[in-house]
């Protein structure tokens, strides 16, 4: 009788033992999974917003931002459109995912808060230009940068670098942005 109780101690202890290590074994796994994922969706961001046509395209749109070239009248000439697909697409895909949770909003804001709201404030016209007839138009894009200038400004480098628009140099405020879309 003392054997099989002290056989069903230790079967007992075994067992407990061994979920114990599954336990840990699991939050280790998924612990540093997370971490992988967050490195993952980072390098992906990076690679997109890094990419030579959407570096070309962002270069072209702040050029002719700056010489008051990208509008004529109410829209945007032409020859730009090409270039503001590319920025407004790729900004908006990253607003879903942010909003989704499959890239890190922190870590986003503090690699890419300043791009994506001078970005912003570049085609900013052209985007409510298109939100007249489709008010929810780029609404992620926009959402992305209004979140973006709303975390730089709480910061406590914003003061020694503040995000400027690059063709008065006046710091951009969310009043300027507008603001946020309930999606």
């Amino acid at each position: 009788m003392t054997v099989d109780i002290s056989n069903s101690i230790t079967d007992i202890a075994i067992s407990v033992s061994a979920v114990i290590v599954a336990l840990f074994i699991g939050t280790v796994t998924w612990f540093y999974s997370k971490k992988q994922h967050i490195r993952n969706s980072l390098t992906d961001v990076f690679s997109l917003l890094n990419s030579k046509e959407h570096k070309e395209s962002e270069h072209k749109l702040r050029r002719a931002y700056q010489k008051n070239e990208l509008f004529s009248v109410d829209q945007m000439n032409l020859e730009f459109k090409e270039d503001y697909d590319i920025v407004r697409r790729n900004y908006a895909q990253i607003g879903v995912l942010i909003n989704a949770g499959a890239i890190p909003k922190k870590a986003y804001y503090v690699s890419f808060a300043v791009i994506t709201v001078v970005t912003y404030i570049i085609v900013q016209e052209e985007i409510k230009h298109k939100q007249i007839t489709r008010p929810l138009f780029m609404a992620h894009f926009h959402n992305l940068a209004y979140d973006c200038l709303e975390f730089w400004l709480n910061q406590k480098w914003s003061k020694i670098h503040p995000i400027t628009d690059p063709k008065t140099n006046q710091k951009i405020t969310l009043d300027m942005i507008g603001k946020k879309f309930n999606l």
